[in-house]
């Protein structure tokens, strides 16, 4: 493995444009994981409403409830829309 003598990992820190692109990618990074993370709930969510044992009907309401406050959260119109109709058909289910 050859070495660039360019590279200076101590420069990332010391360009204020790089920090704000490190920053934005973080940021970016994060809204990934909570989009991920509701994403999961409400396929765990439609997951419990299939199988309808004892108390699957609220653990999957609270499950898209979190998933419903995480995509308002983090604005995907479309995805509080389908995540709304299945609470919606849980609650009347």
């Amino acid at each position: 493995m050859t070495k660039n003598p360019e590279f200076r990992p101590s420069w990332l820190f010391r360009n204020g444009r790089t920090i704000r692109v490190c920053g934005e990618l973080l940021i970016l990074g994060k809204s990934v994981i909570r989009h991920t993370q509701a994403e999961i709930r409400r396929f765990h969510a439609m997951m419990l409403v299939d199988r309808a044992a004892p108390g699957d009907g609220k653990k999957a309401q609270t499950l898209l409830r979190e998933a419903l406050e995480t995509y308002t959260h983090i604005g995907m119109p479309r995805h509080i829309e389908m995540t709304q109709t299945l609470l919606d058909q849980a609650v009347g289910g």
